[in-house]
């Protein structure tokens, strides 16, 4: 069946243009070329309005995404303008159907047709938009629109492609912002994945650009005869400047920031060598919206490019990789004509309309408007008929692509394409488990695939015999050849250096971390280079390096940098070779993590849908061990979900911080047993560096595996002494008579942890050695890349262990005849030890703390979490938790850490409740009420520190069972001391907040209580700021519930009395006010809520300034990202909008940050009111939508 019988082909044709009407004379013709009749079009929407639609395609989702309401409008106005453009065209469109010869009508072709440099803007008009329209024709048919530009000196044909031959392409991909652009390979690899399908091998080939430089285009175009190339592909940016399109290339010198060509110049080029098919994924590369002169498209079809597609707005990249793939598999292996292809594509992107934008939101974008073809002939770019199916809908499917291994990784692969454009061989490293092996795996495919490099080979420094330099080419040029070792087809030293030098490959030498000397490190036995053959490989490298004219290309693989640091690079820092680069491979984001473990086979098919929530729990496992992909793999089989689909990724990550799951435990095990001298990684290097200790030097064997309980994987050797004190305390390590008297809950202990120079020798029969020999064992582990120095912290005394070091440890402890005796011990020894130094540190100055938060909070959370599970209480451990308030207290307050703290308060009341149910009274003795009534405290603080409006239902029953435990003790002992008195005041405010009562007449009873009850006389300073702050927020909780205070007949003089009555008390017993003053000072400035819709007064403008002379005078800091003192500050800045305005969005930015959502609303909410004081339309109205989402 011929085409003539299953398709229409309809031209629409720009006949005039009336400036003064804004109005187009259309000539609607059919295939024969007769005009059919004539329309009258103007574009259906105002300037404003498409200004609206511009905004919805290009920023909504990037920018703008909590603007749904605008969305909405854009969305609507996209389909009015459909529906008007069709109706304009419909009766024409019917009446050439009805008078074509089309007996089985599958498809109708309609070209939009304008004149060569026509300056009406013709093409602006969104004429895909047409494909989608209802045009009421009672058929099953495709509408399929490209644009046409009428040529007045060249006639073209539309090209005809034969199958038979191979299908050249080259691609050109440049991506000048590196680490802050889109992932460079984003449209690349499916269409190398699809070219190297077996369907399609052998029938498309494909140049790459390297590096994707216009000096490099141009060769490559010049470089075969004209016409050689079938499809030309820029995978780059775009830009108008001056009225006039240009393309962003990668520069060839790195200190500019891009190489930018103008279209007529790229055209030139295209002309000469004969391209006739462009592919644009770049920014308005067809934008018609100002001039023709600003269409990059339309320039190329009339300087000669038959058929051009590419985008009329700036196009998110994930929308363009779905466009390009979908085209290519329509195009390539589908075999359909170019028009189809891009209609198939564009219908891809309607399907699958979600675009992920801002902060991880995920929104609706129709934006299947925005790809276009433009062509310089009727008909369309397809292959010989007799390879062609019968025309039928495309199938919208995209080819699979390979991301298990090496998603995240392609900035690092284009970084180290352009080292190794300039160098000859590049020093590679990064901790392990980073995927630096399997990344050389496939980058040895990749790059084979590309043709960056006929060859690649694999090998390891472990397999050289020698280092001596004529070995390692013998070595190379044997490998090279295809031979196992250099002893088979053995070559002389000159053939070996030919062979190596001019073969077009990419050796990869892995575990060069073992090429790092091995001084100091005398009483162990590893696979380490000697200082000469170190020495050895340096020379190597420098003299293979120094040959110029040099094809092979090294890339050496090592876990640590010591081979950089010591041996490449000269003491100023400068690398002494010009030919050799280094490269830092860093870990990937947990959010590339977390699509390698979905994509993972076999795992459980209920990860691959995981919620939101489990996403944000995942992302922040991952995170705490660095990102790093061996241990995510580990972890992965330890994550499963209930019937119910909640997953226990939660209760993994607490189960991590006192033991091995079983899942996890296998797979180390196995892998440490089968560890062998062939097998060469972190597993074998580390049973042989334990199995050595072992046998040489039990005594560190031992201490190494006491850091097994270290969360935090920092080691300070400043404070070691005193945690081996505490280990020989607990009979963990040897130690002289006596020993026990050095356990950190005695005494003595603490004295001498306090002075380890002193009592260090006492404790260590031969301390100096064992000391000595645990550095060395730092000093190894360090050189497989298990301990690195922690730069971060700017302190030599810092080690950073691995994440997977721990884990190692335990499962090291497994092995062990004493297993369960030492690991209880480590668990009392390791609580001891914090207990210890969070008491310290509660006394510290607060200079201290921030170095805490950074290396000791999870080593904290750890022992807590132990403490709950495992002890009773009654060795003084309580004071930890009062360690969880001083560092919050000391700067290291943010939601993470507020609701981690939460947990662990939760948690430890609990079983506090747990005990009292078992005890003889149900209630405990009065020194664990007293403990329990200080958690109490602090879980109501923290529960207000974490910005909840009102608890979660595991937040409520905790305030409902502290209840209880007070009221059982009260039964047991009668009347309360002051602490728990004051802790149940507080619980009852809770419960009132959260409305845990369902009468209202209990309601009042507790409203009068609290408001009456007086501090008891032998209250603490701590305690009567507690009692007195609790009063305080019952009148914060009666303004923020007006109703309420005409239920219990409360009035705002009487709420203003109390609260400066409160004021007053507290400063007459020279208690703190300064905080209560401030939030006092922002609800007068809200005038007592009388207006409870705004978040403040504007009109408070000196009393704002008044607040903050009063906090300055007292010598008190403003943290401008808290939100109230950055409404106070916007307030008092009511004269300078701009200030006011700069003041509430860095706030913003730092709520965001920290995903405080409710500051984010009430940020919106002050900024709102801003921009309608100052008559900023635009801004009320995308705060107030931002606020409505929140």
């Amino acid at each position: 069946m011929d085409s003539a019988s299953t398709q229409v082909r309809i031209d629409f044709v720009e006949r005039s243009y009336s400036p003064a009407k804004q109005e187009w004379v259309v000539d609607v013709r059919n295939s024969l070329g007769q005009v059919i009749g004539t329309v009258n079009v103007k574009n259906p929407l105002e300037d404003e309005d498409e200004e609206n639609i511009r905004w919805y395609l290009e920023e909504h989702v990037l920018s703008d995404p909590y603007q749904i309401r605008r969305a909405k409008e854009a969305v609507a106005l996209l389909d009015h303008y459909r529906n008007e453009l069709a109706q304009i065209f419909q009766a024409t469109v019917k009446e050439a159907i009805s008078s074509s010869s089309a007996s089985d009508l599958r498809s109708i072709r309609l070209d939009v047709v304008s004149r060569q440099s026509s300056t009406s803007k013709f093409q602006s008009l969104h004429w895909e938009l047409l494909e989608s329209a209802d045009w009421d024709i009672g058929m099953d048919v495709i509408f399929i629109l490209t644009r046409r530009i009428t040529l007045s000196q060249i006639e073209f044909v539309a090209p005809i492609l034969d199958p038979q031959k191979d299908i050249h392409i080259l691609f050109i991909s440049a991506r000048p912002a590196a680490d802050r652009d889109i992932d460079y390979r984003l449209i690349s690899r499916p269409l190398v994945d699809l070219v190297n399908s077996p369907q399609m091998q052998g029938h498309c080939d494909i140049d790459f650009v390297r590096p994707g430089s216009w000096l490099f285009f141009e060769s490559y175009l010049h470089s075969h005869p004209p016409g050689y190339y079938s499809i030309v592909h820029f995978d780059v940016h775009g830009l108008i400047y001056m009225d006039e399109p240009h393309l962003k290339f990668t520069p060839l010198i790195p200190k500019l920031l891009f190489d930018v060509q103008k279209a007529s110049t790229i055209a030139e080029q295209l002309k000469k060598t004969e391209v006739k098919t462009v592919i644009l994924n770049a920014c308005n590369s067809a934008n018609a919206q100002t001039s023709y002169h600003s269409n990059l498209a339309q320039i190329f079809v009339e300087a000669g490019v038959s058929t051009v597609i590419a985008m009329s707005y700036a196009v998110l990249a994930e929308s363009a990789e779905l466009f390009v793939s979908q085209f290519y598999e329509s195009f390539l292996y589908q075999r359909l004509d170019a028009d189809l292809a891009s209609h198939a594509a564009r219908r891809a992107m309607e399907t699958s309309s979600h675009r992920q934008g801002a902060f991880g939101l995920m929104r609706t974008l129709k934006d299947c408007v925005i790809p276009v073809v433009y062509k310089g002939h009727s008909g369309s770019l397809s292959w010989e008929a007799k390879y062609t199916s019968k025309l039928k809908l495309p199938v919208l499917s995209h080819h699979a692509v390979d991301t298990k291994a090496f998603v995240g990784r392609d900035i690092d692969i284009l970084k180290l394409e352009q080292l190794l454009f300039w160098k000859h061989a590049i020093y590679l490293y990064g901790p392990g488990g980073s995927g630096k092996t399997s990344l050389a795996r496939h980058l040895s495919y990749w790059w084979v695939k590309t043709h960056f490099f006929d060859n690649t080979y694999i090998t390891s420094s472990r397999d050289f015999q020698s280092f001596d330099e004529s070995a390692i080419y013998r070595s190379l040029a044997a490998l090279i050849r295809g031979h196992q070792s250099s002893s088979a087809g053995y070559v002389g030293d000159q053939t070996a250096r030919e062979i190596v030098h001019q073969s077009s490959c990419v050796i990869f030498i892995d575990d060069c971390e073992t090429t790092a000397g091995k001084i100091g490190l005398e009483h162990f036995v590893l696979p380490a280079l000697d200082q000469e053959a170190a020495s050895n490989l340096q020379t190597f490298l420098t003299n293979f390096c120094a040959v110029k004219e040099v094809k092979c290309r090294l890339v050496l693989l090592s876990r640590t940098d010591a081979l950089m640091a010591d041996h490449i690079i000269d003491p100023d820092g400068r690398v002494a070779n010009e030919h050799i680069g280094y490269y830092e491979l860093k870990n990937m984001r947990s959010t590339d993590i977390i699509q390698i473990v979905k994509s993972l086979e076999g795992s459980d098919s209920k990860m691959r849908d995981l919620s939101d929530t489990d996403v944000k729990q995942l992302s922040d496992l991952f995170k705490f061990h660095d990102n790093n992909v061996m241990v995510a793999l580990l972890l992965a089989p330890c994550i499963r979900q209930s019937e119910s689909g909640a997953t226990s990724i939660e209760s993994l990550d607490e189960t991590l911080q006192t033991q091995l799951p079983g899942p996890l435990s296998e797979s180390i095990l196995g892998r440490l047993e089968a560890a062998s001298q062939e097998d060469v990684g972190i597993f074998s290097d580390f049973a042989m560096v334990m199995a050595d200790l072992k046998s040489s030097h039990p005594v560190v064997h031992r201490t190494m595996l006491c850091f097994a309980v270290i969360r935090s994987r920092c080691l300070n050797f400043v404070n070691l002494s005193g945690y081996l004190l505490n280990l020989a305390g607990w009979r963990l390590l040897p130690s002289c008579p006596g020993a026990e008297a050095y356990r950190l809950s005695q005494p003595i202990g603490r004295r001498a942890a306090s002075l380890p120079e002193r009592y260090h020798y006492e404790v260590f029969d031969h301390s100096p050695s064992t000391r000595h020999a645990l550095r060395d064992a730092m000093k190894i582990l360090k050189v497989i890349g298990l301990v690195e120095e922690d730069v971060a912290l700017a302190s030599q005394s810092y080690y950073k262990l691995h994440p997977l070091l721990p884990y190692l440890l335990r499962a090291e402890i497994l092995r062990l005849d004493d297993s369960v005796q030492f690991m209880h011990r480590l668990n009392d020894s390791f609580l001891d030890y914090w207990n210890f130094r969070a008491s310290e540190w509660v006394h510290e100055e607060d200079s201290i703390i921030p170095g805490f938060i950074v290396t000791e909070w999870p080593n904290l959370c750890s022992a807590i979490d132990l403490c709950v599970q495992h002890r009773g209480f009654d060795l003084g451990d309580i004071e930890m938790f009062g360690a969880l308030k001083h560092v919050l207290k000391a700067g290291g307050r943010t939601p993470e850490k507020i609701e981690k703290s939460l947990k662990l308060l939760i948690k430890a009341i609990f079983r506090f409740e747990r005990v009292a149910a078992l005890s003889v009274h149900s209630a405990l003795a009065p020194d664990m009420i007293s403990k329990a009534t200080g958690l109490i405290r602090l879980m109501l603080q923290f529960l207000k520190l974490s910005n909840r409006d009102v608890a979660d239902e595991g937040a409520l029953s905790l305030i409902r069972r502290s209840m209880s435990l007070l009221e059982t003790s009260k039964s047991a002992y009668g009347a309360l001391d002051s602490e728990s008195w004051c802790t149940g005041i507080a619980l009852e405010l809770a419960m009132l907040r959260n409305k845990a009562f369902t009468e209202e007449s209990h309601e009042c009873v507790l409203y009068s209580r609290i408001w009456n009850a007086t501090i008891p006389v032998d209250a603490s300073d701590e305690l009567a700021a507690f009692f007195y702050d609790t009063q305080f927020h019952l009148l914060l909780l009666l303004l923020d519930e007006r109703h309420l205070m005409e239920s219990f007949a409360v009035t705002e003089d009487m709420i203003r009395n109390k609260a400066e009555a409160i004021l007053d008390a507290m400063k007459a017993e020279d208690l703190d006010s300064t905080s209560l003053e401030l939030i006092w000072s922002m609800f007068q400035l809200k005038h007592l809520m009388n207006t409870s819709d705004t978040p403040f007064d504007l009109d408070g403008a000196p009393e704002a300034t008044n607040i903050i002379q009063m906090v300055q005078q007292r010598g008190i800091g403003l943290d401008e990202n808290d939100p109230n003192v950055a409404m106070i500050l916007a307030i008092a800045s009511r004269q300078d909008p701009e200030r006011a305005r700069s003041i509430l969005l860095k706030a913003l930015h730092h709520a965001h940050q920290q995903n405080d959502r409710r500051a984010q609303q009430v940020l919106h909410r002050a900024l709102f009111m801003v921009a309608m004081e100052n008559y900023d339309l635009e801004h009320s109205v995308l705060h107030f939508d931002e606020m409505q989402i929140l």
